[in-house]
């Protein structure tokens, strides 16, 4: 093709892949994953081409753009702020991970890639029964606001998803199948109440840069420690329900699990948390997994 003999064929190739994420992401997201992470520009573009390969997210783009009237701009707005924020959170994550983003990112993103599809379609009998019915209930307002079942269907499950790589990661580490991996990873989820120290955490709304930073550790920490959680009671509780592994793995944990769960509490009924209290909530959190992992040795 002409661009291929062009003289300044890298350059022009890095002009539009740099649009495309500016036009996908808005103009500050690579100055956010390098600052966060350490990588440069060119490691940031590829692990953003991954992550959305990965998740499929390419064609979901292009179907909600494609919406048109059938469906209110305003939740047409707000279904592609949910495509953008696992972009961001898949992207960040490769970076922060072995190969993710460097020169071998390619390597692993196939097996990546296939767990994120398998998770995808047996979600709703991975989850717990309470996050099932959440799931059902969030499809059900993209049906109502229009939105075609299938896409629907898939919009709902976007938020779910994103721990996609840590439970493929840990069922890799425990040498165990993956979706008996994703029922524990969920199961803990409710045994620890994470998904209520999750929701408080994205309602926490940062001051300045720095809280800005901070939030965005928070959340990257809780997710860290519930993988760590998980492969600790995958690697050392023997066969059963996801239920029993988690009370049979966790069973040593009782005070620390309450305290846990008592400090999400108080920040729930807190109108405007302090950050102090996500810190004092994840340092609980990483307690549970270090002396899990500890204990089940």
């Amino acid at each position: 093709t002409r661009i291929d003999q062009h003289p300044l064929r890298r350059e022009i190739i890095a002009t539009n892949l740099a649009n495309h994420v500016l036009n996908r992401m808005g103009a500050t997201f690579l100055m956010r994953m390098t600052e966060a992470t350490g990588a440069d520009t060119a490691e940031a573009v590829r692990a953003y081409l991954a992550a959305r390969d990965i998740y499929g997210l390419r064609g979901l783009w292009h179907e909600v753009n494609g919406l048109g009237d059938a469906v209110a701009i305003q939740h047409q707005q707000s279904a592609l702020h949910s495509i953008r924020a696992l972009q961001e959170q898949a992207t960040r994550w490769l970076l922060r991970h072995p190969g993710g983003g460097g020169s071998d990112a390619g390597a692993g993103m196939a097996p990546m890639q296939q767990a994120v599809a398998r998770l995808d379609e047996a979600l709703p009998t991975l989850l717990t029964e309470t996050a099932a019915g959440q799931l059902a209930a969030a499809r059900d307002r993209h049906v109502e606001a229009g939105v075609p079942a299938p896409l629907a269907e898939r919009l709902s499950r976007l938020p779910r998803l994103y721990p996609a790589l840590d439970i493929h990661a840990a069922a890799c580490v425990a040498d165990t199948e993956l979706t008996e991996a994703a029922r524990v990873h969920f199961q803990a989820s409710d045994h620890l109440a994470l998904s209520d120290l999750q929701a408080a955490i994205d309602r926490f709304q940062p001051e300045d840069d720095w809280q800005a930073r901070y939030r965005i550790g928070l959340m990257e920490s809780l997710h860290e420690e519930h993988r760590r959680v998980t492969e600790a009671i995958l690697r050392h509780t023997g066969d059963g329900t996801a239920a029993s592994r988690v009370e049979d793995g966790l069973a040593g944990e009782g005070n620390r699990v309450d305290y846990l769960r008592q400090i999400t509490d108080q920040i729930r009924a807190s109108a405007q948390p302090d950050s102090a209290m996500f810190g004092v909530a994840l340092q609980a959190l990483r307690h549970v997994a270090s002396n899990a992992q500890e204990r089940l040795q």
